[in-house]
């Protein structure tokens, strides 16, 4: 007994040994290629379906209301630049900077899967239990908060996922009664309305209204002043008012987003609410105990400010720094912010600012908080990590202003909160502390023995006391390092920042992302952790890191803090957060790229990449330096860090790349003109021309670093003034060579564009005159009646019978109580979701290189991800089995087909009565039993109501049919699945976990549904995009023959030719066109069979798609797979063009539905509007055939193909 065991158990082990060293041989010699193919997932951004709150704040009646207040319309006021103007950045600038900058992105998305895994759509992720909890109403703040920081980052598909969860959040589903309006304003509106200006998703900016106009509730008050929190109750009922004891900051911090909502939507009465606000707080700002200042507490409800206590830390910071920010946002239009930023920082700078008195003797300030006691004001020498935000608002008020003593105060507030990092052992700064005060702001040296009788000896010399020594991973620090560096490019700032993020992260990092500590001074021990991490630490925090270690022109600060000309809407960088910009089919010629360079030249991408506009395979894309052709895998084996270390690469690298590889300008001068050579007979005038001097400055030889596919970066291109690209431009549009001659100078000259003198390249031209562009193509939908009108009569008619001899087919839409009970769920035929491991990534190793047992093991995860994917897709098989065998069981043997279209088993099962002919079909005994016969074995539904003008005729059975679209998709999908799943499943059991790589190379033939991978289905997706210049050529073919006079082609053979073709177009035979002997053999047996099978399938899913309310009720992946089946050319078409432009197909997409739409309503019209009666059953599926390539009937989809 042992013995067989034991050799079945080593022929196991043999064969997984050959399995992993076949793979293993595979990964090595086809490594692009297995990289490219292993993940299995398509990474696409899915449709956002947006969802409207339960409750509509916008219908809600306000009681009290501001008078209504406009934009200022005094003309903009030229906002001064604020950004430092930076060197292009050398090679060990950028060695140093991408490392940090990688680090910075490595703690951002391991704290986001955490968050994503265990807290997701929770306000926070508590990272020490690896559980979330709700702290702000249960809005997901940490992800609503973060999205703009995922957009810069360039986290694509981790931000349109955050967007898709956004879309259905239901602001009144709460567990609260009333909401914190500073904090629920500051961070979910603020983090919505900074994505949607980054991102422009729509969803992003209907949420942001939603959310705006339940804040806006919270201004219905008596004197429109908003109370701290919003009980929604009370704000529905107008009973709102604020309180008598109120922080200032929570008052004065609606001006930002309310204004920006205002602008962005063109509804004034955000901004109406927040003017009153302004108005409040201008006028009692030299009213007070501290004249120019607020105190933190205020009598909201009275507009009485008579508090005592001054500070620009807690309780009163965003009051402050919205002044600067305002006046920016407005464009300089609203002068009163730049007065109140003013009269409030004279005052901070006479009585908050102090000098610290330490060891070093550092020139550096920190704002303390004052008391007024009978008009007496005192000092409290104490720092605030909340206050650290001063140093960059100084510096921005500086800046906007023109005020360098603030740019000197902000400079000095900034370098303060950097030194009390460097100070304490965990080198972080504590919440609140006390220092040792100057006398004065000037310079003061350090007194050693006024340190020893004041000072505390278990704290850094200069301190004092630390009142608060936790840190709860505050921005406000590195905020202000951040604009600080931006503003003067001062590169010491970028290691101070270092230092800050490696001291973070090492005091603050756990198992799931990142906690706050209690004490930062180590006095109490070892460094203890909060289960807290706020959702400012990935919104802010880890953002501004980011950003420090980025080139400057990711998110500048003019682009940041300055408005555009155009109605209020933000200027965004080009570069939109991305490393790389690729211009994809929009190149087309030499002018266009160097409009582009002029147009863009002092807001270029950081790095470009310039390529053919090709297709991707063999031959259209040739041209190309991948293996399989194909642009995308070029881009993505670009080395970024690379590129801009070097400023350029040429991206045409192979041995051979069939271009010529140098010009001689001077050829023609020193021997006989050869024709052929036009290239050199322009290269003369264009060199002189855009360089200048004479002959004897003219290279005698260009060599040709081939062709024309390189990237470069920002600072090479700026390398060149703006005027010699507007020249070269020039050259190219005035000069008279003809349009040939002049694209391939530009071609041989165009590494010109990227700072390079000598070095020149070679751009594939597509002429002006003659170019057109396929990337902006797209089906345009036209009214299904319109395209019903342009058709000609179905063919099906050329087979009516002489008089009606058959029932009808009854297209009437169930009852409104059938209707309700209809399920439309078809998910468990399709296949769950493919969760595989993520990628593993070099940034998230110290050395980047990815160790090769990380690799195995992740290889591994893969594979068993693959087994749960197949587990589950047997398990949907074995349902649907079960599914499809009670629908037997309620419908008897009969063939569904006809149960759908009479009600019956067939047509002769049911009773005609013939109107055109006034003859009687059987008598009533008869019709009796023929409806007792199909009661019996079908369940009756309710009874269609008669509709006004119907004739007599008999429109099928007395009760509707009770298969439904899912009952009969389901059973077709099920047929389909059983019939595979043997051959599958040996498939299977032979090569377990490297079933994908097997079926991706045999293709679908022998796999249900429910178990392909994603790839797979993306593949029989594009089949027609692939298959139909084969399949038109095909059809040109036959009909090509057909009308050639000496053909001896009966009409005959032609049709059942065409039906072939049709076959394999429709994926129901391998065979394109028919082998001699064999094919009308192979046509009769199984691909006609198979056709007409198809085409009368197509018929009874429209037919039930009709009856349940039409197409629109159909979810956008139905009617995708609708036009799939039925061979839609416009589906084609749309598909082809997105593979165009690079972008994926998204079944799902509520644009495809909208594109498909009006042309499958007609089809199906057109393919419904036929006289059943005169039709035998057998010739029914004729209704939906339809003839390929050049045929004589046109249908709405011909038409709408021919009206694009």
């Amino acid at each position: 007994m042992a013995g067989p065991s034991g050799m079945s158990g080593g022929r196991r082990l043999s064969r997984w040994i050959i399995s992993f060293a076949l793979l293993v041989t595979t990964l090595l010699l086809f490594r692009p290629f297995a990289a490219y193919i292993l993940p299995l997932h398509i990474n696409k951004p899915l449709p956002i379906t947006f969802r409207p709150s339960s409750f509509n704040w916008t219908a809600l009646t306000p009681h009290n209301t501001a008078p209504p207040y406009t934009y200022p319309s005094t003309g903009r006021v030229q906002v001064p630049p604020i950004q430092h103007a930076f060197e292009p950045e050398g090679r060990s600038d950028v060695a140093k900077r991408i490392p940090r900058q990688k680090a910075v992105l490595a703690a951002f998305r391991r704290c986001w899967k955490s968050y994503k895994t265990h807290a997701w759509l929770k306000d926070e992720l508590e990272p020490l239990t690896g559980t979330g909890k709700n702290t702000y109403g249960g809005w997901a703040a940490t992800l609503i908060d973060s999205l703009d920081t995922l957009w810069i980052m360039g986290l694509r598909g981790e931000f349109h996922e955050a967007v898709r969860a956004v879309a259905v959040l239901d602001w009144a589903n709460t567990t609260i009664t009333a909401c914190n309006m500073f904090e629920t304003n500051i961070r979910h509106l603020g983090g919505l309305l900074a994505a949607y200006d980054l991102s422009h998703e729509q969803a992003l900016l209907t949420k942001a209204v939603e959310l705006g106009d339940m804040l806006y509730a919270g201004f219905d008050t008596p004197n429109r002043i908003p109370p701290f929190w919003l009980n929604f109750e009370q704000a529905k009922n107008g009973d709102l008012i604020a309180e008598t004891h109120q922080i200032s900051a929570s008052v004065g911090s609606f001006s930002l987003e309310f204004t920006r909502l205002s602008q962005i939507t063109g509804d004034p009465k955000y901004y109406s609410a927040v003017v009153h606000l302004t108005s409040v707080f201008e006028e009692h700002q030299n009213s007070t105990a501290l004249p120019g200042m607020w105190p933190t507490f205020v009598d909201a409800r009275n507009a009485i400010f008579d508090g005592n206590s001054f500070t620009l830390g807690a309780l009163a910071d965003s009051l402050y720094e919205y002044l600067p920010k305002m006046y920016s946002l407005l464009g300089g239009q609203e002068p009163i912010y730049q007065k109140m930023y003013t009269d409030a920082m004279d005052t901070v700078e006479k009585h908050l600012l102090f000098r610290p008195m330490v060891p070093e003797n550092n020139d550096i300030l920190f704002s303390g908080t004052a008391t007024v006691s009978k008009d007496v004001v005192s000092l409290i020498p104490e720092g605030q990590h909340l206050s650290c935000f001063a140093g960059g608002m100084f510096i921005l008020g500086g800046k906007l202003f023109s005020r360098q003593e603030h740019l000197d105060i902000g400079s000095k507030l900034t370098r303060g909160c950097a030194y009390a990092y460097d100070a304490f052992p965990t080198g972080i700064m504590p919440e609140i502390f006390d220092m040792q005060a100057c006398p004065s702001l000037d310079e003061c040296s350090w007194d050693e023995e006024q340190w020893q009788r004041h000072g505390n000896k278990n704290l850094p010399k200069g301190f004092s006391r630390v009142r608060v020594p936790s840190y709860i991973l505050r921005p406000e620090a590195i905020e202000s390092v951040f604009i600080l560096y931006r503003t003067t490019g001062d590169k010491a700032l970028q290691d101070r920042a270092w230092r800050m993020f490696q001291a973070i992260q090492k005091a603050t990092e756990t198992p799931y992302g990142n906690a706050g500590i209690d004490d930062v001074t180590g006095i109490s021990g070892p460094v203890k952790q909060r289960n807290s991490m706020e959702s400012f630490w990935l919104a802010e925090t880890l953002k501004y890191f980011y950003l420090i270690f980025s080139p400057p022109d990711l998110i500048s600060l003019d682009d940041k803090y300055r408005m555009a000309e155009d109605a209020g809407k933000p200027h965004i960088p080009n570069s939109r957060g991305r490393e790389l910009s690729i211009f994809f089919g929009f190149l087309y010629d030499a002018v266009s790229y160097l409009t582009f360079l002029a147009d863009h030249y002092d807001n270029l991408p950081l790095t470009m990449v310039l390529l053919h506009p090709h297709l991707e395979g063999w031959l259209r894309a040739w041209h190309t330096d991948s293996d399989d052709y194909n642009n995308v895998n070029s881009i993505r084996s670009l080395s970024i860090e690379n590129l801009e270390c070097e400023g350029y690469v040429n991206m045409r690298c192979i041995h051979d790349p069939g271009c010529p590889t140098e010009i001689k300008i001077l050829r023609e001068l020193r021997e006989p003109r050869e024709e052929h050579r036009i290239t050199e007979h322009g290269m003369l005038e264009a060199w002189t021309y855009m360089f200048g001097g004479n002959q004897s400055d003219v290279p005698p030889v260009i060599a040709e670093p081939c062709c024309s596919q390189f990237g470069g970066t920002k600072a090479q291109v700026l390398q060149r003034p703006k005027s010699e690209y507007l020249r070269s431009r020039q050259w190219d549009l005035d000069t008279p060579l003809d349009d040939d001659t002049s694209g391939r100078v530009m071609e041989y000259l165009c590494t010109l564009f990227l700072g390079e003198k000598l070095c020149l390249v070679r751009l594939w031209i597509t002429r002006r005159d003659n170019s057109t562009s396929t990337s902006t193509r797209r089906p345009t939908p036209s009214p299904s009646h319109n395209l019903l009108d342009q058709t000609t009569p179905n063919p099906v008619t050329t087979h009516y019978l002489p008089s009606p001899s058959y029932p009808s087919i009854s297209l009437k839409p169930y009852p409104s109580n059938v209707q309700a009970s209809i399920n439309r769920d078809l998910s468990s035929t399709r296949p769950p979701p493919l969760e595989t491991p993520p990628p593993l990534e070099r940034t998230d190793y110290d050395d980047g290189q990815i160790p090769l047992g990380d690799q195995a093991k992740r290889l591994f995860r893969v594979g068993k991800a693959y087994l749960t994917f197949y587990k589950t897709g047997f398990k949907s098989i074995w349902s649907n089995y079960k599914d499809l065998r009670a629908i037997h069981a309620r419908l008897g043997t009969r063939k569904l087909e006809n149960i759908i279209k009479y009600g019956s088993s067939s047509a002769a099962d049911t009773t005609n009565t013939d109107d055109h002919q006034g003859e009687e079909k059987g008598n009533e005994t008869e019709t009796r039993k023929s409806e007792g016969h199909v009661k019996h074995h079908v369940t009756p539904q309710p009874q269609a109501q008669a509709q006004p003008g119907d004739d007599k005729t008999v429109h099928g059975p007395s009760t509707t049919p009770t298969v439904t679209r899912r009952d009969y998709q389901l059973a077709l999908r099920t047929r389909h699945d059983l019939y595979k799943l043997v051959p599958f499943s040996l498939v299977f059991a032979i090569c377990g976990e490297f079933t994908p790589l097997v079926i991706l190379a045999i293709g679908s033939a022998a796999v249900p549904y429910p178990c392909r991978i994603p790839a797979q289905e993306q593949q029989d997706f594009q089949r027609p995009v692939k298959i139909q210049p084969r399949v038109d050529e095909a059809a040109k073919r036959i009909s090509e023959s057909n009308s050639n006079s000496d053909s001896n082609t009966t009409e005959q053979e032609v049709e059942w030719k065409r039906e072939f073709i049709d076959a394999h177009r429709l994926h129901l035979s391998p065979f394109l066109t028919p082998i001699p002997v064999i094919g009308p053999l192979w046509h009769r047996l199984y691909s006609g069979p198979r056709l007409r099978r198809h085409c009368d399938e197509v018929l009874c899913d429209t037919i039930l798609i009709r009856r349940e309310g039409g197409f629109d009720k159909l979810p956008p992946r139905e009617v995708f797979q609708w036009s799939l089946k039925y061979g839609l050319r416009t589906l084609t078409e749309y598909m082809d063009d997105l593979k165009r432009q690079g972008k994926p197909l998204d079944p799902d997409s509520a644009e495809l539905k909208k594109v498909l739409l009006p042309v499958v309503e007609a089809e199906a019209d057109y393919i419904l509007n036929v006289d059943w009666r005169r039709l035998k059953p057998e010739d029914q599926w004729r209704a939906v055939y339809r003839p390929p390539g050049p045929a004589k009937v046109a249908t709405p989809d011909d038409r709408h193909l021919t009206s694009r």
